[in-house]
């Protein structure tokens, strides 16, 4: 028995035979385990692919049906379903199921060495075919992803089996299959394919058939994509011309004994002009048969200049220095640019203000290397070029290398400027730089051609988007002056909706110019809407910004195409190589060779070294391809960026002496590196970088609640000692929504007491004490933990700041057993420490002063910031017994302390009671010089930065550990 896929669905016996199957959503489960034979299937991927991503409460449970009543039918079959972690897999031999001995087949028959052995192979491949894949599958996003896939892989081997019999001289037995796959409606634009038909046809004898293919094709680019026949169709409409050719020039010579004939040039026919309309604009002629061999060049073959050009004076300028007739350099320039930017225009503008400078004329060539049709060759580029600089087509020699040496022989005595647009590679452009000292060339492209500046001397210019002025006036000439002047700020969001980029904005130019009855807020309000902005800048023919971007992708590699897709995933404004090492789940070395190639085609622009952004463009046009991608690779990518910057944010919290000891790290997925951090200070900087993509990401309900949760506090401990009170309340808020949402008790008594806390010094104690109240009920029924510590504490300062001394006290000393009880000397030295303020507070200094001394005995030789609390109280409850001596060693202790720590707010709190103690001592000279210490301290704005910051934390904090010290305090002496 084998299964059927390329065709209807079947399972089909020894005698070839169908067997009754199943039909709807199982026959649909059936399939996708085939097509996945021998791999796992997860239950998300079903849901995606057999429930369209809309899989109801019960799809488990009608899975597993579907999955039972599959493993009846295929009883007795070499195939079975097999249940695997996560999901279902079909087990069998490839070669019962048709589409696996297909695609291996096809595979050998490639591969082979000898062309009639390889046509063999393949035509065995190809029987495997009984029509359209997947008939009987209803309609759905398993048909929708595979279908076109498995009719690309059978146009492959079909174009490879035609292209074996081609070489063996057997190309007229596959131009009925040829004919067949041409014909369908979504290969229209297949050129190559095209391209081959024309060749087996022509072998066939059928020559008039294999010309009317190649006019078909012709008509049908013209008029539906506004281009011209690519480098294959031109490709085989000369070879069978110039076959033609040389049997009409034969059979001549046979007639007249051997004498050469007076022959028509095939380069008057339509092939020339094909070729020469990528070279010269539209309506310029042509070179005639009868030209001298090298002559000297009298036209200009430059395109006319686009209507409206503004801006870019200083690039022109540049041109002119870097090509023009008093250039220091090599004469040879490259603009490179996003698509879109203007580099055409650029490169043109000028050279129709250099025509006078080059007398011996102008070439420009369209490589069309980002065109997803066809590209140029440099062999066809140089046909041309020779055929506009005077050489008859006879006399066009036929390979790169000959041609390359006529091209070389022809400019190396004349003064000629060349124009290479859209070029690719360094490959193609080099064969066509002229060799003459006063000839300059301007090359044009979308990417960063290194080889060519770096070995041949290149100057390089990036072109930006237009400034908001020069955007202004582009538009200003496309829609009208008035009508701008009227709407001042509409212009203005059109413009940066459209990125600045002169295609986009022409585009819309041009929609306002034939529209005028549209206001420009009409134009504005439909491009605000990111689901249909990229359709609005599109058009029917090349000039379209979708177009663009889908040529610069089409040159990237693999990975980097995939990163740029998997970008959508990221809100941030730029990111990084760990980040890209995430969503790409490689190594961070290949996933910066991914940016750097994103980079290189101008898809992302560094912002800052080893940063990278996106304009919104770029951002809605991955966002396009994301929705292409199965619902669970999506998912996975976001789960890996979230786990990564759990990871990062644990990473950097692990700096902050006060930090939670309970740190969230990723789930399942483990990143393989994070960014180089060495301290605090680069732990804050790398999280003010990622902070807007951290909180996008907290919010979004696409991302798992208990890691969104996590994901909060970790980045409150990032903000201890850092940020302002607002910033951990904005965390706090999103946190408490995805623990709440999750039900994570945990996770919502943290929230609830950052929020409580934050809103105590804020507002005001009473209105934060409703959230801490709120945390403390939700922890009590918790195991005890290190939060049941810091939410007793939140709420004894609150009831200490509202006068309930007494239920203060109660929390104090009930937290300071819970953190006895948890083994935590740091938190008990803490919540001593804090008891200790409250029994002042309650007229108990003897109390407090044991309570201070009872904290430091806890942290023997410790940093911990606890440390230099206690001793602060301490001087308090001395001063309030009237024992300035003994206050006076803990002050400067304090003093000392946090010179060399860099605790600035108690530095600056201890020199102001030092100096008021001195007062009060009767010493005021020395209370003159630590007062006027403190002021100047004070107006540091190194400390003014950190007052807010240190007046949180110890209250968010239940503990602080040891800190290294410093080893350039950058402090006033």
């Amino acid at each position: 028995m084998r299964l059927t896929l390329l065709g209807p669905v079947e399972l089909r016996d020894a005698r070839d035979t169908a067997i009754t199957m199943p039909s709807g959503k199982r026959l649909a489960v059936l399939a996708l385990l085939a097509l996945r034979l021998n791999e796992t299937v997860s239950v998300g991927q079903f849901f995606d692919l057999v429930w369209d991503g809309d899989a109801p409460p019960q799809a488990r449970a009608a899975l597993q049906g579907h999955v039972a009543g599959l493993r009846k039918a295929l009883e007795g079959a070499p195939l079975q379903i097999v249940t695997a972690p996560g999901g279902y897999r079909l087990e069998g031999a490839p070669d019962d199921v048709d589409v696996h001995a297909f695609t291996r087949l096809a595979a050998e028959g490639t591969g082979h060495g000898d062309d009639g052995t390889a046509a063999d192979i393949l035509r065995t491949a190809l029987d495997h075919w009984r029509g359209e894949p997947l008939l009987g599958v209803p309609d759905g996003e398993l048909l929708r992803v595979w279908r076109p896939e498995l009719e690309e892989r059978h146009l492959a081997a079909t174009q490879e089996w035609a292209a074996r019999l081609l070489a063996l001289g057997r190309g007229a037995e596959a131009v009925s299959a040829l004919e067949t796959a041409s014909g369908a409606e979504d290969h229209r634009e297949r050129e190559p394919l095209a391209a081959l038909l024309m060749r087996c046809l022509h072998q066939a004898g059928r020559r008039t058939e294999a010309l009317e293919v190649y006019d078909t094709a012709r008509r049908w680019l013209r008029t539906e994509l506004g281009v011209i026949p690519g480098a294959d169709l031109q490709s085989a409409f000369t070879a069978v011309m110039e076959e033609d050719a040389q049997e009409a020039e034969k059979a001549e010579e046979a007639e007249e004994g051997g004498e050469a004939g007076e022959a028509g040039k095939p380069g008057e026919g339509e092939e020339a002009a094909a070729v020469e309309a990528h070279i010269a604009p539209p309506g310029a002629p042509t070179a005639t048969a009868g030209a001298p061999e090298s002559p000297a060049l009298s036209r200009c073959h430059l395109p006319l200049l686009p209507h409206g050009l503004v801006g870019r004076q200083t690039d022109t300028e540049w041109l002119e220095r870097e090509c023009g007739p008093d250039a220091d350099g090599a004469g040879v320039a490259l603009v490179t640019g996003p698509a879109g930017v203007g580099k055409t225009a650029l490169a043109l503008r000028w050279a129709h203000s250099a025509t006078d400078a080059f007398p011996d004329g102008q070439l420009f060539v369209d490589l069309r290397g980002f065109d997803t049709d066809g590209r140029i060759s440099a062999h066809d580029a140089l046909g041309g070029f020779l055929r506009a600089l005077g050489m008859s087509d006879w006399d066009i020699p036929t390979t790169e290398r000959e041609r390359q040496d006529a091209y070389t022989e022809l400019t190396e005595r004349r003064r000629v400027l060349v124009v290479l647009d859209n070029a690719s590679s360094e490959d193609t452009v080099r064969p066509l730089l002229p060799a003459g000292a006063g000839c300059a060339t301007v090359v044009t492209s979308r990417v960063m051609l290194d080889d060519f500046v770096i070995h041949d001397g290149a100057a390089v210019r990036s072109l930006a988007p237009l400034p908001e002025p020069e955007a202004l006036s582009l538009v200003a000439a496309m829609a009208g002056a008035d009508r701008c002047a009227r709407e001042r700020a509409e212009v203005r969001r059109l413009i940066a909706l459209c990125d600045r980029l002169p295609l986009a904005l022409r585009i819309v130019g041009a929609r306002l110019s034939t529209n005028p009855e549209w206001s420009i807020g009409d134009v504005v309000g439909e491009l605000e809407d990111e689901r249909f902005r990229l359709q609005s800048l599109a058009t029917t023919g090349a000039a379209s910004v979708p177009s663009a971007l889908k040529g610069s992708c089409s040159r990237l590699t693999p990975q980097a195409a995939r990163l740029l897709t998997l970008l959508a995933l990221h809100p941030g404004t730029d990111t990084d190589r760990y980040t890209a090492s995430a969503l790409l789940d490689s190594g961070p070395e290949e996933a910066q060779a991914a940016v750097a190639m994103l980079a290189s085609h101008h898809l992302v622009a560094e912002t800052r070294p080893s940063r990278y952004g996106r304009h919104d463009l770029v951002r809605l046009y991955s966002e396009g391809l994301l929705a292409e991608l199965p619902g669970t690779l999506r998912d996975e990518a976001r789960d890996r960026l979230v786990d990564y910057l759990l990871a990062a944010t644990a990473h950097a919290v692990s700096f902050n002496h006060m930090a939670d000891e309970r740190l969230n790290g990723p789930h399942e997925w483990q990143p393989h590196a994070l960014p180089l951090l060495s301290d605090g200070d680069e732990a804050w900087e790398w999280f003010c970088a990622e902070s807007h993509t951290v909180l996008s990401l907290i919010r979004n309900p696409r991302v798992d609640p208990v890691r969104a949760w996590q994901l909060a506090d970790n980045t409150i401990n990032i903000h201890l000692d850092r940020a302002p009170l607002p910033a951990h309340m904005t965390f706090a808020e999103a946190g408490l929504a995805r623990a709440e949402e999750c039900g994570d008790g945990y996770g919502q008594s943290r929230m609830l007491f950052i929020r409580g806390t934050a809103t105590r010094i804020l507002v005001g104690p009473a209105e934060g004490l409703e959230f801490l109240e709120r945390a403390l009920g939700v922890v009590q029924g918790l195991p005890l933990s290190l939060q049941h510590v810091r939410v007793r504490l939140g709420v004894g300062w609150c009831r200490l700041t509202l006068g309930d001394l007494a239920a203060a006290q109660d929390q104090l000393r009930a937290a300071i057993e819970d953190a006895a009880q948890l083994g935590n000397r740091y938190a008990q030295a803490l919540a001593t420490t804090d008891l200790a303020h409250l029994l002042l507070k309650d007229g108990d200094p003897h109390g407090a002063v044991r309570a201070a001394r009872e904290a430091r005995a806890l942290l023997p030789g410790s940093t911990a910031l606890t440390v230099v609390m206690s001793l602060l109280n301490e001087a308090d409850a001395l001063w309030a017994l009237g024992d300035l001596e003994a206050a006076e060693p803990c002050l400067l202790e304090v003093i000392e302390r946090s010179r060399a720590m860099h605790d600035l707010p108690y530095w600056l709190a201890a020199e102001r009671d030092y100096a008021r103690l001195l007062e009060a001592a009767g010493r005021p000279d020395e209370a003159r010089a630590h007062r006027s210490f403190a002021d100047t301290l004070a107006n540091s704005s190194s400390v003014m930065d950190y007052l807010e910051a240190f007046r949180y934390s110890p209250a968010v904090s239940a503990c602080s550990r040891e800190r290294p010290v410093p080893t350039d305090p950058g402090l006033p002496e």
